[in-house]
């Protein structure tokens, strides 16, 4: 799970068609938590996701310093 986040990232901001000639792109952060990290409770679940959305934008912003 290390990396999908990456990879749903990238899926992302891959552009796209939304017409002939136009192309689209976006971005956003993903923070990704398995049951392997909180067991099966879902408040637990995205809260650990929340978090480590977080931790990537700040990662982000100190990296573009």
């Amino acid at each position: 799970t290390d990396h999908l986040g990456e990879r749903l990232a990238a899926t992302l901001a891959a552009p796209f068609e939304v017409e002939p000639g136009v192309l689209v792109s976006c971005g956003g952060s993903v923070g990704v938590a398995t049951t392997e990290d909180c067991g099966y409770d879902a408040n637990a679940l995205l809260a650990t996701a929340d978090a480590r959305m977080y931790e990537v934008k700040r990662t982000r912003q100190e990296l573009r310093r």
